[in-house]
């Protein structure tokens, strides 16, 4: 099966900023890559914001120009701020305490139990 250029890129780039944030270790030339850090150090609050840095912020944010003509848009923002500033601490909070390595057991777990 041959890759779209565009999924290509999209691999390199992720793979590159998860080398970059220190969670894998690539080796050019005769390639090869392996996780740099325990799986326990791994959350998925740090790949989330490894390779995408503001998705978060994407998930939960307000909309920053609503119309000045819109009574609800242009008083949404600071009735919602209090709320969503919740909502993404405790979004992110959550994040952190799921580790790759509980995905990796709960996986197995699983595979184990579908297993015939």
């Amino acid at each position: 099966m041959r890759l779209h250029h565009s999924c290509i890129v999209t691999i390199r780039n992720i793979i590159s900023n998860l080398n970059k944030g220190g969670i894998i270790e690539v080796r050019f030339g005769t390639g090869g890559t392996k996780i740099a850090v325990p799986l326990r150090e791994i959350s998925l609050y740090r790949i989330c914001s490894v390779v995408e840095p503001d998705a978060v912020d994407k998930m939960i944010g307000i909309h920053n120009k609503p119309s000045s003509l819109c009574p609800v848009g242009k008083n949404i923002a600071p009735v919602l701020a209090d709320a969503y500033g919740k909502i993404k601490r405790d979004l992110i909070e959550s994040m952190k305490s799921i580790t790759l390595d509980m995905l990796v057991d709960d996986f197995h777990s699983r595979l184990n139990q579908t297993a015939p």
